[in-house]
């Protein structure tokens, strides 16, 4: 509960009642064992309370003496699992009556902490009075008997000590939003430093193990929110968030950072850091290691070694790297080409930047597996990128997760592609594209249950995202969890209503699970918003028609189709679906093959589009699938 400075110099509270002297000492029984009576029973089990946490402080965790203990009303509160009321009255803005009569005999004592400030000032924490020669004492024989409960013989009761957490509670405790960090700059244009700074702050507290973290995505909705932290929290399912700005003039920078236990309402810690911008990645680790005391998580040395590691030696690189990430992403050609322009103008600063070669692989990877490029060429530049980045530094997740795309899309190896992909989980469990990546694969391989349990790890880390709940509703489906699918993708639906992929791969789930009309109007919607750009929602809604008997429809549809590969010499695997919900299987075959000869993108997808259900058991399809490289799944 902050103070200010006149209250403290005064020694008067907010409503006028006399505070007591820090460390004031009680009258308390100068031989023998101590048997403390206290005028109130919630004042004998919240001395109980301090004890152990003094205790397991000095004893367990080996703080000093004089810095074990200390706990703020808000700690008080939650290690014992009460309300607020019961340690300070808001109403009254006061202490409450245990806390008054513990202050009042000597048996806590509190302390300001001048570097730790709450909204309203400074910080104070209480711990039992050790200074108190009896109370110490009296403490020092439970230590060292084991025996850390009290008895209030006023309520003639034996203390039982604080119950633990549930487990639902502890792992939210574990799980940390880092909001958007405000941008206080002079300029403008240095938005994408605030942007990145936020992802960047993401990624390195990712890297400790103890901790889960809500993703970029989900986060950055809230860059200009006026909801306040608890409906933030409660709608990311976290208790803690991290929230700051920054404030970037040439080669200053002032970054203010501050860690809220909002279930608490109570600041956990909040520092300025005044540095040059080439100090950026060492604030980022104070603040990683700052997350992570707080919070009570072991950082092992191989993380903090991680923690502390500069990605590139050139400021120059790193802001080119930080513009090609905050460039949107729209699933277009152009949108590809800029992100890709910004990174190759890093690796030209930084030839040994592990990560911006990483990143052009993976959008190489996507743009030809949506066929925005002719497969062999992305396929090929993906590769020599992903190699060069696994070269330069194969302990990022960044490069098993490029590595990965390349070896499942240009080799068709699927054993490699999955022991990459795990490896980059493995070292970022809270990376959302390797989850998504690694089930989109489990997908692609017919292991339907591993596959969802992947998506549904990548929701839990990125529940705010249109792109994480469309990847894992497109996951479900491919999986034939059609209501999870169509959740996932109505709640994405919600974020980004005019997003024509999610409309198509809601539409493909509803055609999926029988709802045919409602399948067709969604696929309609995303072909009208695309402006017919994409080949592969075309031919879905060939597809749906089939399925609802508009024979004529879908034959109609498919000449478009057969127009647009005259034209691009692409879609053969799409094309192929249609003439399957036709019923010719021949051409459908004819089709395949000629998409299998190019190493067309979207192959992949014929081990679980829906579309090729009703050939599963045909040889000719089979054999397809085995030259393919897809393992028999009998």
């Amino acid at each position: 509960m902050p103070f200010s400075a006149d209250e403290k110099a005064s020694g008067i509270n907010h409503s006028g009642e006399m505070l007591q002297p820090l460390g004031n000492k009680g009258k308390l029984p100068s031989t023998g064992e101590p048997n403390f009576e206290f005028r109130n029973g919630s004042a004998a089990r919240i001395f109980d309370h301090l004890t152990k946490e003094f205790d397991q402080d000095y004893m367990v965790k080996r703080f000093a003496r004089d810095d074990s203990g200390w706990r703020t009303l808000g700690d008080i509160a939650d290690g014992m699992k009460i309300s607020t009321s019961i340690v300070y009255s808001k109403t009254k803005n006061q202490f409450s009556p245990p806390i008054q009569e513990l202050l009042q005999r000597g048996l806590i004592e509190r302390r300001f902490f001048q570097k730790e400030r709450g909204r309203g000032g400074e910080v104070m924490r209480f711990r039992i009075a050790y200074d108190n020669e009896l109370v110490r004492n009296y403490i020092d024989r439970k230590i060292r008997r084991g025996e850390l409960s009290i008895t209030n013989s006023a309520v003639s009761e034996t203390v039982a000590p604080a119950e633990k957490l549930s487990d639902d509670l502890a792992e939210r405790s574990k799980r940390i939003a880092v909001l958007p960090f405000a941008n206080f700059s002079p300029n403008p244009a240095d938005e994408y430093f605030s942007d990145g700074l936020t992802e960047e702050m993401i990624a390195t507290v990712s890297k400790i193990t103890g901790l889960t973290v809500i993703s970029r995505t989900s986060v950055m909705r809230y860059k200009q929110t006026e909801q306040s932290l608890s409906e933030i929290a409660g709608e990311l399912k976290v208790n803690v968030v991290l929230e700051g700005s920054v404030r970037k003039m040439g080669n200053d920078l002032r970054i203010t950072a501050q860690l809220i236990d909002v279930q608490n309402d109570k600041h956990l810690w909040s520092e300025d850091y005044d540095r040059k911008f080439e100090n950026i990645f060492s604030i980022q680790k104070e603040i990683a290691l700052r997350v992570a005391d707080s919070l009570q998580v072991t950082i092992l040395s191989k993380e903090s070694k991680e923690l502390g590691k500069k990605p590139t030696q050139s400021m120059e690189a790193y802001i080119l790297y930080l513009k090609g990430r905050a460039y949107p992403h729209r699933y277009t050609l152009d949108s590809f080409k800029r992100k890709i322009d910004y990174w190759e103008q890093a690796i030209k600063k930084d030839p040994n930047y592990a990560e911006a070669y990483a990143a052009i692989a993976s959008a190489y990877s996507t743009a030809g597996s949506d066929e925005l490029l002719p497969s062999n060429e992305a396929f090929s530049k993906a590769r020599r990128f992903a190699e060069k980045a696994m070269q330069l530094d194969p302990a990022i997740p960044e490069s098993h997760t490029a590595l990965g795309w390349v070896l499942l899309n240009q080799k068709w190896d699927f054993l490699g592609a999955e022991k990459e992909l795990r490896r980059a989980v493995e070292l970022s469990p809270n990376l959302v594209g390797g989850r998504l990546s690694l089930a989109s694969l489990l997908k692609n391989l017919g292991r339907s249950e591993e596959a969802a349990i992947e998506g549904k790890r990548a929701l839990e880390l990125d529940p705010m995202s249109t792109s994480t709940c469309t990847g894992a509703g497109n996951v479900f489906s491919g999986t034939h969890h059609f209501d999870e699918a169509i959740e996932a993708l109505r709640n994405a639906l919600e974020m980004g209503p005019n997003s024509a992929i999610v409309h198509d791969n809601l539409g493909t789930a509803y055609v999926g699970k029988g709802m045919i009309e409602e399948g067709i109007a969604e696929i309609e919607k995303a072909i009208e918003i695309s402006e017919g750009k994409f080949s592969n929602w075309i031919s879905d809604l060939a597809w749906a028609h089939a399925k609802a008997g508009n024979i004529e429809e879908a034959k109609s549809i498919l000449a478009d189709l057969l127009r647009i590969n005259e034209q691009s010499h692409k879609s053969e695997t799409e094309i192929a679906g249609v003439y399957l919900s036709l019923g010719e299987k021949d051409k459908a075959m004819e089709w395949l093959e000629k998409a299998y000869d190019r190493h067309a993108g979207y192959l992949l997808a014929i081990n679980y589009d829906c579309s090729f259900d009703d050939f599963r058991s045909d040889p000719r399809f089979r054999a397809l699938l085995k030259k393919i490289g897809f393992p028999d799944t009998g």
